[in-house]
């Protein structure tokens, strides 16, 4: 069980940055609840935007979506991190609506999105079946010159795969610069849904 040992008359950000990763580590919420108690008795959550990222990824790794929520709204300041890093918890836990709508917020509130935050929102259209939103991200892709990404184009593949779309996660195979396994594996998992589906829908016929 890690111990909380903290300095007079409170430790600076660095040292509460690290024992958050400490409590991330081994997935302890209750000791990063301590911390974060800890951290509201100082100016840091005000003043210091990787305290209040790093509490709101806590929160998330330990597995309380809706604290990280509480804390992201408190926030003063909404950077990229701390938006990505909610979008990535909702599509991670399941709730892919939410995702999109917290990405659809980050972009009125005139936040650009980067590489991770791309691959969580195409995650959750894919998960969603939300192909229109997915044309949307892959549009907003293209036109940051992120195409050629690896990981972006892998997730597009398994977007469209997964909606349906087996043409165009085809076409976009097609024009990776590099494909590895988790492309490959999008692809045939794409068709294999088509196939079963084709197989049920003749046997109802019958």
């Amino acid at each position: 069980m890690m111990k909380l040992k903290m300095l007079s008359p409170y430790p600076n950000f660095k040292a509460f940055l690290a024992l958050l990763r400490a409590c991330i580590k081994i997935k302890d919420l209750e000791k990063g609840c301590e911390i974060h108690a800890e951290i509201a008795r100082t100016m840091f959550l005000q003043t210091n935007i990787y305290i209040g990222s790093s509490l709101v990824d806590m929160y998330l790794k330990c597995g309380s979506v809706s604290k990280a929520q509480e804390v992201f709204d408190r926030l003063l300041i909404h950077d990229v991190i701390s938006w990505t890093m909610l979008i990535t918890g909702y599509s991670e836990y399941g709730d892919e609506s939410k995702a999109l709508h917290c990405f659809q917020q980050m972009q009125e509130a005139g936040i650009s999105p980067v590489e991770a935050t791309f691959v969580s929102g195409l995650t959750a259209c894919g998960n969603l079946g939300a192909i229109g939103k997915g044309q949307y991200m892959h549009g907003e892709v293209m036109k940051k010159g992120l195409e050629e990404e690896v990981v972006i184009g892998n997730t597009m593949v398994s977007m469209y795969a997964k909606c349906g779309s087996l043409g165009t996660a085809k076409h976009v195979f097609d024009r990776l610069l590099c494909r590895d396994i988790v492309s490959c594996n999008a692809l045939m998992i794409g068709y294999g849904h088509l196939r079963r589906a084709q197989v049920f829908s003749i046997s109802f016929r019958k």
